[in-house]
């Protein structure tokens, strides 16, 4: 696999496992508002993950 593309994948993996645990072990500990803001961190990690996987296969 080629070494750029190793921290953007992380990455992603990363984001994908923050989600799964936001709507599974914080779905009764946060309230909606809080909910809501951890999506917004969560869908900002994934498209941030996206961006660099896109230059690093272009690049």
């Amino acid at each position: 696999m080629n070494k750029r593309l190793v921290w953007p994948l992380w990455n992603l993996a990363l984001a994908i496992g923050l989600g799964a645990f936001g709507a599974h072990a914080l779905a009764g500990v946060l309230d909606e508002y809080g909910l809501g803001v951890y999506e917004t961190a969560r869908n900002y990690h994934m498209w941030m993950g996206l961006a660099w996987l896109i230059l690093a296969v272009a690049g």
